[in-house]
């Protein structure tokens, strides 16, 4: 068991005075961990904090006035966040028993990222490529969870939360967001399982996507190519559901409501301005 505390000021990869005004805090209660920091430029900060064992934590901070903060408290945990540019903001806290993984990139500006992992054998994946002003959050409760974020272009969001309990067992739930375009809003959230599967895909500018699920196999998918639409999927009080919604244009609706089990809905709509409304069940 051993316990200590690194404050180390303008130390790690102070080249040519590029690094005089960097911060680094490591704190680390237990056996066989491991952090690493890597800082270029002026006025970043990174903090890591490790409780546990065996656990891994990486920052790499390329830029001017960046933020990563890290906290494991467990076993088995294993991070890395990469910022390359200014202004941009990381946070990452892993709670359990350990076997959880994530990972944040940052390339661009005034990016925000959050990942909260409590529970087991979690898997959070989040990317902001050449992006300024994003905002991305994953939240895993409970075990054997996997969330994807992947943002491209200035003034995204997208919001993913899984599970409700650190003892939620077995929920085995996929999400992912793919946003290639500017100001597209996206959410997922599962709250039940097992064996949730949704997926959304904008490409273009200025759409919204929200997708709830909170009992076990089902499944919902949201592509949207074109500027200004809008979807929205609900799939609660059953089991083995289906939702998929395709828009190509702009300005297109689509909104789909299932209660109950076995049931299967698809829209297409290819066009402006169309609209749908779904609801199935009792």
């Amino acid at each position: 068991m051993c316990k200590k505390t690194l404050k180390i000021a303008a130390i790690i990869l102070a080249v040519s005075g590029l690094a005089l005004a960097n911060t680094t805090n490591i704190t680390q209660t237990g056996s066989d961990n491991a952090a690493t920091i890597d800082q270029v430029g002026s006025n970043n900060d990174a903090t890591v904090t490790q409780t546990g064992d065996d656990n891994n934590a990486d920052i790499d901070q390329t830029g001017n006035n960046n933020t990563a903060t890290k906290t494991q408290i467990g076993d088995n945990y294993d991070n890395s966040i990469y910022q390359e540019g200014d202004d941009n903001a990381a946070t990452q806290y892993q709670e359990g028993v350990g076997n959880s993984v994530s990972d944040i990139v940052q390339i661009g500006n005034r990016n925000t990222a959050s990942q909260i992992q409590m529970g087991n054998n979690n898997i959070a994946m989040l990317s902001q490529m050449l992006s300024d002003d994003c905002t991305a959050i994953q939240e895993q409760w409970g075990n054997e969870n996997e969330a994807h974020i992947n943002q491209t272009g200035p003034g995204n969001i997208a919001m993913q939360h899984q599970g409700t309990d650190p003892g939620q067992t077995d929920l085995q739930g996929y999400v992912s967001i793919l946003q290639n375009g500017e100001g597209n809003d996206a959410s997922q959230e599962q709250i039940g399982g097992p064996g949730n599967e949704a997926w959304i895909t904008q490409l273009g500018d200025y759409n919204t996507a929200s997708q709830y699920q909170d009992h076990g196999l089902t499944y919902a998918e949201i592509n949207q190519n074109g500027n200004y639409n809008n979807a929205t999927q609900s799939q609660v009080d059953g089991d083995a559901n289906s939702a998929i919604c395709t828009q190509t244009g702009d300005n297109n609706s689509c909104q789909q409501q299932q209660i109950g089990s076995g049931l299967l809905s698809t829209v297409n709509q290819t066009g402006d301005w169309n609209a749908v409304a779904i609801n199935q069940g009792p």
